[in-house]
């Protein structure tokens, strides 16, 4: 499932992103996870986005990131897990959809 979001096209969204990200164009690092998800907060309510926590929008990107078939390591790497069956366990559910690639690979080298 993705978000219902959609990147910024107007003055006004592109501002707010804007102000989002200025801190890390200062080259100023949110100093807690609080404080990037308050940041956050405020941009989606200045945007009338949907409440829609800033961890939810991880798991969103690492579902389009699944789904568009990117191989398990460099999601892994993305959302910094140490190793990638960190990753697999919060994520298998999301490969369980792949099964019939697998069993058509299976059918076209026994040629059935």
């Amino acid at each position: 499932m993705s978000a219902p979001w959609h990147a910024p096209t107007s003055p006004i969204e592109r501002a707010a992103v804007a102000r989002l990200l200025a801190p890390l164009a200062r080259r100023r690092v949110f100093h807690s996870c609080s404080a990037a998800t308050a940041s956050w907060g405020e941009f989606a309510q200045s945007i009338g986005m949907p409440e829609i926590t800033f961890h939810s929008l991880r798991h969103t990107h690492a579902s389009q990131l699944i789904d568009a078939g990117i191989d398990i390591a460099t999601i892994s790497k993305r959302l910094g897990h140490a190793t990638p069956g960190i990753t697999l366990s919060v994520y298998a559910h999301r490969f369980q959809q792949d099964d019939g690639k697998a069993a058509a690979a299976v059918n076209a080298v026994i040629k059935w």
